[in-house]
């Protein structure tokens, strides 16, 4: 099988990079876009349990959507990946904080391993449109730009 190719986006954020950190993980369901990315849909949130991202529908359902596997406050996290999917097609989300000019923060988002999931492509089509929608309603939240 073939290696798909990373989907790799990057914002700029007018905070530092542990406040962009601390949004993107402490404060996820304050910005995510639920109603149209989540498993669970309108009404839900999300939150970092023991090392897992766990999302609870409004009828108190829940699901992780991945594990922890790098937690740096004010520089990465990296998890695994698999929202609505068994752990086994995980793929890996690897999220990096840096400092940049002007007090914002360059974030990117690095999205692989989608040779674990059977419907490779269409899933790493997906998530190409799919991270540019989550990462603008971070940018709404915080202010900033594209990179």
């Amino acid at each position: 099988m073939s290696t798909l190719a990373p989907v790799r986006r990057q914002i700029l954020v007018n905070t530092t990079p542990l406040r962009a950190f601390e949004v993107w993980t402490a404060q996820l369901a304050s910005w995510w876009p639920f109603a149209s990315h989540s498993v669970y849909g309108e009404g839900s949130t999300a939150t970092f349990i023991d090392g897992r991202l766990i999302e609870s529908g409004p009828d108190g359902s829940t699901c992780s959507w991945g594990t922890v596997t790098t937690w740096q406050p004010g520089e990465r996290l990296e998890m695994t990946w698999h929202p609505g999917h068994d752990e086994d097609v995980a793929t890996t989300v690897d999220v990096r904080f840096e400092p940049a000019p002007n007090d914002q923060t360059l974030v990117t988002l690095t999205h692989t391993g989608w040779e674990n999931r059977a419907d490779a492509t269409s899933a790493r089509d997906d998530y190409s449109t799919g991270w540019p929608v989550v990462m603008g309603r971070f940018v709404d939240l915080l202010g900033g730009s594209a990179a």
